[in-house]
């Protein structure tokens, strides 16, 4: 079960499976569930499942019924590890959801809940870790009690940064970047303009982050930049300690910045997005 701590750590080097309690940042771009056989969705044929595995926001999975539960089973030939899980709502909070995350454990053949979730706000975005399991198949509850539309869902491994960023963070929550179109004045008489809606901006640092090792810049960089070129979305939770996260895509993709070295071990990883909290 998930159990987060309010402390800030700042660690040595990523996290292994025994610190998944404490604080540090995640990015999820990996997905699991394409690669899987999936049952139980019970999608609305207007609005089929696979446009929330689609890498498009814009496309919408929704259940066939307009209030009730489904129960999606995610699973795979062979053992395989994940550590988060997100969500992309485009109106949990009004729709009543709640809902959980259980893994099938490999030796009992047993569900065992590892995280439950709701929305927080409206059209918020909810990105949980889950702590390092592995398991041949994962069950993704909803409960919802009017219709509900989902943009995203993943569950995947998790880059998981090994620490806090660096001081200067500017988190989606605290920077919309909506656009006032139209606004000026005449001799002190305001027109009121209209708003264009942007999104949400998110600029992050990371230092000192290893540049070898499962957790490190050369195993996960090269990655996560095809996967940014390519226009893709990811999830970012810049504390797995709290509820602040982001889901969009890299600022700019075709000029991502360059990874610097800190230290001869280390490098700087950069994570600029837009998005939305």
């Amino acid at each position: 079960m998930a159990n987060f701590v309010a402390n800030t750590i700042v660690l040595d080097g990523a996290p292994t499976s025994s610190q998944q309690d404490t604080c540090f940042a995640l990015v999820g771009y990996k997905n699991d569930i394409p690669t899987s056989t999936y049952s139980g969705q019970n999608a609305d044929s207007a609005y089929p499942f696979a446009n929330c595995l689609d890498y498009r926001d814009n496309t919408q999975y929704s259940p066939a019924a307009d209030s009730g539960s489904v129960e999606i089973i995610i699973s795979k030939q062979s053992l395989f590890t994940v550590d988060y899980f997100g969500l992309a709502l485009h109106n949990g909070f009004s729709a009543g959801l709640t809902g959980k995350v259980e893994m099938q454990n490999p030796s009992t053949n047993a569900y065992e809940e590892i995280a439950t979730f709701t929305p927080y706000g409206t059209n918020k975005t909810i990105c949980e870790y889950l702590g390092v399991k592995e398991a041949f198949r994962f069950k993704i509850t909803l409960n919802f009690t009017s219709k509900l539309f989902i943009g995203a869902l993943y569950l995947g491994k998790s880059w998981s940064l090994g620490r806090q960023p660096d001081i200067g963070l500017k988190p989606a929550s605290l920077n919309n970047v909506d656009e006032v179109i139209g606004f000026n004045d005449n001799n002190g008489q305001f027109v009121i303009g209209r708003v264009e809606t942007v999104g949400f901006d998110t600029d992050a640092s990371f230092s000192l982050i290893p540049m070898l090792g499962d957790n490190g810049i050369r195993a996960n960089w090269p990655s996560f930049q095809t996967h940014c070129k390519m226009s893709r979305p990811f999830f970012f939770k810049w504390s797995v300690s709290n509820n602040d996260n982001t889901f969009g895509q890299y600022k700019n993709p075709s000029s991502m910045p360059d990874i610097s070295y800190s230290t001869p071990f280390h490098g700087t990883v950069p994570i600029k997005m837009r998005g939305r909290d």
